[in-house]
């Protein structure tokens, strides 16, 4: 699904997707762990055409990975001898 448009804001976001009401691209990175795989290459594609999105994609992607850890630590938490 790519969008000839320039505009990074052009791509079309005004619609709901997996239950949820797009309406900037800048949102829907925003939200890129909570799409779904064909979603993210779609999104990904579109980036490509668009560099200047490309900072803040990456850095979504930054926190989400940072978001999985924290989440896998809140379920097993590491002993004392790794604490140490």
């Amino acid at each position: 699904m790519g969008c000839p448009d320039a505009s990074p804001s052009a791509y079309p976001f005004t619609q709901t997707v997996g239950g949820k009401m797009w309406s900037s691209i800048e949102e829907k990175i925003m939200f890129y762990h909570e799409l779904s795989p064909e979603e993210q290459r779609d999104l990904e594609q579109h980036v490509r055409g668009h560099p200047e999105m490309a900072p803040l994609l990456e850095e979504t992607q930054a926190f989400a990975a940072l978001l999985q850890e924290a989440h896998l630590l809140h379920a097993a938490p590491p002993g004392d001898e790794a604490l140490a």
